[in-house]
């Protein structure tokens, strides 16, 4: 399945290592992507940091195309689709479904 986690802090990098581990695509969100991608020490849980994740979901699943949302001034509007989520699930009694960009 594929998913995307947004947030690289230690519940979202949790969530995207076991997801991983589990074998599914995962695609990782943050909102300051330069600086995520900076650090290079693991984190105060000891957690890798995210830079080396990225380069895996890199190499290991060929993400070509990231879509950049911005900085935490988009986190309301980004809010918005879980509303519109719950509906879908609802309706289908699914939880397994995704939203997909087109360019």
């Amino acid at each position: 399945m594929n998913i995307a986690v947004f947030g690289t802090g230690a519940v979202g990098k949790t969530l995207a290592r076991r997801l991983d581990e589990i074998g599914n695509k995962v695609t990782l969100g943050t909102r300051d992507p330069a600086a995520t991608m900076a650090r290079d020490q693991p984190d105060m849980f000891g957690q890798p940091p995210v830079a080396s994740v990225a380069g895996y979901l890199k190499e290991w699943f060929g993400c070509k195309d990231i879509i950049d949302l911005g900085d935490i001034t988009n986190a309301r509007g980004l809010e918005m689709l879980l509303p519109l989520w719950a509906r879908i699930y609802g309706a289908t009694q699914n939880p397994e479904f995704a939203f997909k960009v087109v360019r």
